[in-house]
């Protein structure tokens, strides 16, 4: 893979689907070679373009099987900073009735956030603050289509609304 520069790094360009692939980028040219080369084929299938290559999927699995030291690391930097992020958005919002992990790399890959309690322990690593966060529960939401019954929830809402207010109408 090409080195590219970037003005800036975000939270955005680390914990989301897209910060596998850059997280994979930065640590296999710190390791040259230390990639498995079956995965690294694949993975830069991906990232050139094919779109028949989920690398996210690519680099789960192959951390998963231990098949490739470099996607090991890459999904333990992500649980790391997915779990830091957690306990920032936690520390801001202060949920006290838990807070809700959604999304399909938390479900999908459950033994690498559980993984030397790294998600938890960067969670919960915010100093003095550390108390605050242990008062917080941590769900993971294992449906993947959360969102989807969310949108289903609400376009019930809106027909029965209809239905009901072209009832009333009728009755005028």
């Amino acid at each position: 893979m090409p080195a590219r520069n970037i003005d800036r790094a975000s939270v955005e360009r680390v914990v989301s689907g897209l910060g596998l692939p850059k997280i994979y980028e930065y640590l296999s040219l710190q390791r040259p070679g230390a990639a498995n080369a079956a995965a690294a084929a694949l993975i830069q299938r991906g990232t050139a373009g094919d779109k028949s290559v989920d690398v996210g999927r690519v680099i789960a699995e192959h951390a998963a099987n231990g098949k490739c030291p470099i996607c090991v690391q890459t999904l333990d930097v992500f649980m790391q900073a997915y779990g830091a992020e957690a306990g920032n958005l936690a520390l801001k919002t202060l949920p006290f009735g838990g807070i809700y992990i959604a999304g399909g790399i938390a479900a999908k890959n459950m033994k690498a956030l559980h993984k030397e309690h790294q998600f938890v322990n960067n969670y919960l690593h915010k100093g003095r603050m550390r108390q605050v966060l242990q008062r917080i529960p941590i769900y993971l939401i294992k449906d993947q289509n959360v969102g989807l019954l969310g949108s289903k929830v609400i376009c019930r809402r809106m027909i029965h609304a209809h239905t009901h207010l072209s009832h009333l109408r009728s009755k005028l």
